[in-house]
């Protein structure tokens, strides 16, 4: 239908989107604990405001004594703001509220209706030994269908693959390697079982520190930001890049040259 012209290529991305749905598991798309932004309780207005400064979430857990394995609820900062500002005595304690489980194996769809049927925006993941292994929101999961959606706080778009220059980017390290593939034309031969290209380059290389880099034939991925060992930015650098170019020419003239 797309080839014929009956559908466009937003709607295409669409129908892609939605078959490979079922496929995906929370752990595929949640907000990996090492990511996870927490309030930890007890804590003020004025530590709310500071973290809400700058992070700009809607929803944040509440740990236990900082722990992430130990969290109580989480508080909606739009509801208890609105609250705040009418002047009202109010307790942090009553806007906390219960943060649903999911397993990290818990199919996205399934997961979907159950927090629909729930009303709520955020769930909890849990590991096969019970330890949080990160948080998936309602936007995670509707993200996979729609693309990158804003948060309440949002003020510009995010956009998870950054052009510096002819010959250099700033990639999420959360990034799909089939996003890069369609983005950039970069292929990931030796990708098997591994989705983003944080995971790739763990892959190729467990203990990557900050400033480190993976080589492969044309690219050079540089470690711009790490945090325990997850991957947050990395910058690729087409260090081959004239030579790439010099070999699709040429396979373009050896194709010519056969017709």
């Amino acid at each position: 239908s797309y080839n014929s012209g009956e559908i466009n290529q937003t709607e295409l991305a669409y129908m892609q989107n939605i078959f490979s749905f079922d496929e995906r598991q929370a752990k595929d798309v949640m907000v990996p604990r090492t990511q996870m932004v927490t309030l930890n309780e007890p804590f003020t207005v004025d530590e709310l405001l500071e973290t809400l400064k700058e992070y700009q979430f809607t929803r944040y857990p509440i740990t236990e004594d900082g722990d992430k394995d130990h969290i109580k609820g989480f508080i909606n900062v739009k509801e208890f703001l609105t609250e705040y500002a009418s002047g009202k005595p109010i307790k942090i304690a009553n806007y906390i509220h219960e943060l649903p489980l999911i397993s990290e194996t818990t199919r996205i769809s399934d997961a979907l209706i159950r927090m629909q049927r729930e009303r709520v925006h955020i769930s909890l993941v849990i590991d096969e030994y019970g330890g949080t292994a990160g948080i998936l929101t309602m936007e995670d999961i509707l993200e996979e269908i729609v693309g990158e959606i804003r948060d309440d706080f949002d003020d510009n778009e995010v956009n998870d693959v950054i052009k510096l220059n002819d010959d250099t980017y700033q990639i999420n390290g959360r990034v799909l390697l089939e996003d890069l593939t369609d983005q950039l034309g970069i292929e990931f031969d030796d990708s098997e079982d591994i989705d983003t290209i944080g995971g790739w380059l763990q892959a190729h290389n467990t203990n990557l520190q900050k400033n480190d880099y993976v080589d492969t034939y044309f690219d050079r991925w540089i470690i711009s930001d790490i945090e325990n060992h997850q991957i947050i930015t990395v910058i690729l650098k087409y260090e081959y890049n004239a030579e790439r170019q010099s070999l699709s020419e040429e396979d373009e003239d050896d194709d010519n040259n056969n017709k």
